[in-house]
């Protein structure tokens, strides 16, 4: 059966039906929803990632920087304190060291017994009382450093520098021992009456090797 006719409508065969317009603001909202979910979801994913890194210290299986200093001992004594790696040998019983006014010697290595073997790192400090006061006694002993080495060059005055909130003189020697840069700094403060001398030694370059900077860098006066 046929529809019905209805005035005032014409049609013919083939002609298209014309489909409801979308509202193109809607289009638009839609859009920016989608984005701000991917926008959220990312956010949250990385939020989770990085809060894995800081919990485990980002060092992967077992946590803990990779970078972490090494285990350090301490020296512990009645004018300073200071830290040095835990494998070090303590050299303050050796002969005439402390005759010499030595109060505490620490090394890398033991040193063999002949007078050229040396420690690649050595640092040495020595107290005793003088009445030159300690720029003219550093200038004065400092032309023994590198006494043992093969060359040694005369010293050298640095600006000086602080070491544990006390600025100390500086002269510095430079040479070759074994076939190798060596170089040896000498830091020189009066303390009362008396004269603190701290000497670091580095044999295998020409500049203090980061173990002996970070001991430095670790110094506290207790005076």
């Amino acid at each position: 059966m046929g529809q019905p006719y209805q005035q005032g409508q014409q049609w013919s065969p083939g002609a298209p039906t014309e489909r409801p317009r979308r509202s193109r603001t809607g289009m638009w909202i839609a859009v920016v929803c989608a984005v701000l979910i991917v926008v959220v979801g990312v956010v949250a994913v990385l939020g989770g990632v990085l809060y894995l890194v800081s919990r485990d210290g980002g060092g992967g299986a077992g946590g803990g920087d990779p970078t972490d200093d090494a285990a350090v001992a301490t020296y512990e004594g009645d004018y300073f304190t200071f830290d040095y790696p835990e494998g070090w040998v303590d050299l303050s019983d050796a002969e005439g060291f402390v005759d010499a006014g030595g109060l505490v010697e620490v090394a890398d290595e033991e040193p063999g017994e002949e007078l050229g073997d040396v420690s690649p790192n050595d640092l040495r400090v020595y107290m005793y009382s003088t009445t030159y006061g300690a720029q003219t006694e550093c200038r004065a002993q400092a032309v023994w450093s590198g006494f043992n080495w093969d060359d040694a060059g005369d010293p050298q005055e640095q600006d000086p520098t602080t070491i544990g909130g006390e600025e100390m003189f500086v002269q510095r020697v430079t040479g070759t021992h074994q076939g190798q840069d060596a170089v040896s700094e000498m830091y020189c403060m009066d303390l009362g009456s008396n004269v603190v001398q701290i000497v670091a030694e580095h044999h295998g370059g020409a500049e203090l090797g980061p173990e002996l900077t970070a001991i430095l860098d670790s110094w506290v006066w207790k005076v």
